[in-house]
């Protein structure tokens, strides 16, 4: 039976307690059963095990009933509007349509899984992060919003490989927290990371390990420094920054490119470089223009940049 919605079944249980679904508009109905939670084309099963079990890859599981259970195969999930809590150990497994599954909780790896505000264009939910105490794993940019605005401090955001935005690092202008921003996994690229408030209340540690600053991901300027929008890979006007194992490619033709850039601050901030390696697309590309209040801390770095 298809999962888009169009039919619709009717439960109907028998005098000796078995239980069959009829569909209302075509006249489908399973076999019959004792005890009913999911379904799969004509067969109805007693468990999310049970159908989980017998699923193949790329089958439809419609829930019947309240339930909870692991899901370990490539399956589609209907929620059917039911209340269920369903077990992920792979994210690419996480087949659910959006429309009818409200009442779901879905844990990937035992942390809880947090979807996009819009179903992608096939109907299907998205998975944007997932939080384990004070660790968000993010697979997407408004995951990685999301995670940045709400991380506590003594937080970690763990990054899965691919690539994500500029990243705006500044949350309010008395932010102080302390936390970090890490690779996942090799593959992890952002586009810049953007902290630009000028205020004496603005104060935070941000720690960034193991990941690729590529400006040639950035689509427009965005930093204004020496001029109007400059496309560095990272541009801060305050706070407090250390960079472990990170690879900045400045790629630009326009001279102004450059790899950190900080402009005049209020208060005196840090950065500190440890094995870090700078590349260069052109002649004209910079590792650095450190302006204003910074103490600079650089340690076992490459620079392949002019």
């Amino acid at each position: 039976i298809p999962a888009t919605g169009q039919h619709s079944l009717e439960k109907l249980t028998g005098q000796t307690g078995t239980t069959i679904f009829l569909c209302s508009v075509c006249g489908f109905k399973t076999d019959p059963v004792t005890s009913e939670v999911a379904l799969i084309g004509s067969q109805v099963y007693a468990s999310i095990a049970d159908a989980n079990s017998t699923a193949n890859n790329g089958d439809t599981i419609i829930l019947l009933n309240d339930c909870s259970g692991d899901i370990t195969k490539d399956v589609i999930i209907n929620g059917n509007d039911k209340t269920a809590t369903l077990n992920y150990d792979n994210v690419d497994y996480i087949n659910i349509l959006a429309a009818n599954s409200t009442g779901l909780t879905i844990n990937l790896d035992g942390k809880k899984v947090y979807f996009e505000e819009e179903a992608d264009v096939e109907g299907y939910l998205v998975v944007a992060y997932t939080l384990d105490g004070s660790t968000y794993t993010v697979y997407t940019d408004y995951g990685l919003e999301e995670a940045i605005d709400n991380v506590e401090s003594g937080g970690t955001i763990l990054l899965t490989p691919r690539s994500y935005g500029v990243i705006d690092v500044v949350v309010d202008s008395s932010d102080n927290r302390i936390f970090t921003i890490a690779a996942s996994g090799a593959g992890v690229k952002i586009a810049g990371i953007d902290g630009q408030i000028n205020s004496i209340t603005f104060n935070p540690q941000i720690t960034v390990k193991g990941v690729t600053i590529d400006n040639s991901l950035q689509t427009e300027g965005w930093y204004t420094g020496t001029s109007q929008n400059i496309k560095p890979c990272v541009g801060v006007w305050g706070g407090n920054y250390t960079f472990e194992d990170c690879t900045f490619n400045v790629v630009g033709t326009s001279g102004a490119e450059t790899g950190v850039m900080s402009w005049w601050t209020i208060n005196t901030g840090t950065m500190n470089f440890k094995n870090c390696t700078f590349n260069g697309g052109n002649a004209q590309a910079r590792a650095m223009q450190i302006y204003g209040n910074y103490n600079l801390n650089v340690e076992e770095c490459t620079f392949n940049t002019a």
